[in-house]
């Protein structure tokens, strides 16, 4: 056994020629272990001894006649040795063993593969679909391997095979297809097959739910939307297809179709009492994102009153309070609102995150003291991921009321699991604070333009930042009030003025730890407000060739290509 051991280290480290040897002295001395022969086997293999291997592979077969395994290894063997012909006869002899066995076909066809004889595996297949007289044999294998060669039409046609034998199978044919889907011409040479085959199979229930899938994968809508309604009036759904295709367009931010598909279901009355507080939510939904604001507020409103014990009531009450604080600045509405919340039936799934956004709506209002009592309330709970958030939250109110020491002593809970993005902010404010706490004083000062910018008091937000770089000019946090000055700027539609301050970090801080995040930053304002595209591509050319490491480098090369 400690030859064995050591003839598998070598072969494994790739000394083939020591490995050889060792397994030689074992088959010697046991010729009917088949571990032995099979390991000799795999390294005269190795070292293209071909002629050593078939003879020992002959040898064994002597042992096991008419033996699938040993004799596909042979035919693989005569293959590799130039003995092309030989390799085939050896493998019909094979599949003549059991031509009805899919077992010894998938064994010969692995064989083929593995020598890259592809056209061969796609022959062998077809004609085993004769013999066992199953049209539909193989065709997950055969779709697999069209993938493979980029034969995308001959791809679908065997997965409508699998589909038209097996309508349950839809969900496999679609994770078979998805790889495939990333290749812009992959979907442009399937959609029209499968358009065809459910033009002919009108009736078919799978086929229309792959082609309205299909069509949502191109962004198709329209055309999605019809196969759905198709969907729909097949199963007598009453709607619920269509439902769910607008509620998978509203969790993918494709609001206009979303509205429309929403839209539709209550022009046509298509809805139950359960569904209909759900279809209006997600129309006042995808219409808050489109930008029509005072219609979803009214929409939002009316759920609240119409039906007050459903969840589309809770949420609808959530979304008010979100465009009071975010889109109307209305704090005090949208304090009301947040603290209806809990009092809510069926609101168990947002009490949380409201009670989070009343903590932050009272930090714009400047009640720190009830900030704190929200969030030391939330510490208490049972659950980790809230007391997480809750120490975090109140380690930042430590120090924007200049409490650097509680504020370092609350985020060592995050130093033992730094994984997720609580725990990167947790240790980014961490390091901040210590780095500064030399000099208490000018940490004071930009900790209260921190708060100023966090209470969106933007422009005495720039101005505190401003002055802390003029009274602090030897300051470590130059580069943070730098970026904190870009930052605002681009909230205040200053793009100009951004631009500017991030150059200054890319250019002129050497040690900085933002450069590239000032330089993306630069990319994306002239590419989102100045709406410059060949500036933008500059921009984020400069950062893949300055940073090319950069966390930020995937996202920059999908903009530059989008951009082009």
């Amino acid at each position: 056994m400690n030859k064995l051991r050591l003839a598998q280290e070598f072969e494994s480290a790739g000394y083939w020629e020591r490995a050889t040897a060792l397994y030689e002295e074992l088959l010697r001395a046991e010729p009917s272990n088949y571990v032995f022969f099979d390991g000799l086997r795999r390294c005269y293999a190795q070292l293209k001894e071909y002629d050593k291997a078939i003879t020992i592979t002959e040898q064994r077969i002597t042992l096991q006649p008419r033996d699938p395994v040993l004799m596909t290894a042979l035919a693989g063997l005569h293959y590799d040795a130039g003995s092309d012909s030989v390799a085939r006869v050896v493998w019909n002899s094979v599949v003549a063993l059991g031509p009805s066995n899919p077992s010894i076909i998938q064994l010969v066809a692995r064989e083929m593969l593995e020598h890259r004889l592809y056209d061969d595996v796609i022959a062998l297949y077809r004609s085993s679909r004769f013999t066992l007289d199953d049209p539909a044999a193989f065709a997950n294998e055969l779709s697999n391997l069209f993938g493979l060669l980029q034969r995308y039409p001959e791809a679908i046609r065997e997965l409508l095979l699998v589909l038209r034998s097996a309508p349950d199978q839809l969900p496999f044919v679609q994770s078979q297809l998805s790889p495939l889907l990333g290749r812009p011409e992959a979907l442009s040479e399937i959609l029209p097959i499968v358009a065809r085959e459910a033009q002919e199979r009108s009736d078919d229930v799978a086929l229309h739910r792959l082609l309205a899938w299909l069509y949502a994968e191109r962004r198709d809508y329209s055309r999605a939307f019809i196969s759905y309604q198709r969907v729909d009036e097949l199963t007598r759904a009453n709607g619920n297809e269509i439902f769910q295709f607008a509620q998978r367009l509203l969790q993918e931010r494709s609001y206009a179709p979303a509205a429309e598909a929403f839209q539709s279901l209550l022009s046509s009355r298509q809805y139950t009492q359960a569904t209909l507080p759900l279809i209006r939510f997600g129309y006042a939904r995808s219409s808050e994102e489109l930008g029509a604001l005072n219609e979803s507020v009214e929409l939002y409103r009316s759920l609240v009153d119409e039906f007050p014990a459903t969840d589309a009531a809770a949420q609808s009450m959530f979304r008010l309070a979100i465009i009071y604080a975010e889109q109307r600045n209305d704090l005090d509405s949208a304090l009301i609102a947040f603290r209806r919340i809990p009092q809510m039936p069926r609101s168990s799934a947002i009490v949380v995150e409201a009670a989070v956004q009343t903590a932050e709506v009272l930090l714009r209002m400047n009640r720190l003291a009830e900030t704190r009592t929200q969030y030391v309330t939330l510490s208490r709970t049972g659950i980790v991921a809230q007391q997480d958030l809750a120490a975090f939250r109140l380690a930042e109110l430590d120090y924007f009321e200049g409490a650097f020491d509680t504020c370092l002593s609350r985020l060592d809970r995050f130093n033992a699991n730094a994984t997720g993005d609580l725990a990167n902010d947790a240790l980014r404010l961490q390091y901040f604070v210590r780095e500064n706490l030399g000099d208490p004083t000018a940490l004071s000062s930009f900790s209260k333009a921190d708060l100023a910018m966090r209470q969106r008091r933007l422009v005495e937000s720039l101005q505190l930042f401003a002055d802390v770089r003029e009274r602090f000019p030897n300051a470590l946090f130059q580069d943070d009030a730098l970026m904190r000055i870009g930052e605002l700027n681009a909230l205040l539609e200053r793009p100009d003025s951004a631009i500017a301050a991030f150059r200054i970090v890319t250019d002129s801080m050497a040690l900085s730890i933002w450069k590239d995040r000032a330089q993306f930053r630069i990319a994306e304002i002239y590419e989102r407000q100045m709406k410059d595209a060949p500036r933008a591509t500059a921009a984020y050319e400069e950062l893949l060739l300055r940073y090319p490491t950069s966390l930020y480098a995937d996202e920059a090369r999908q903009r530059v290509r989008r951009l082009r």
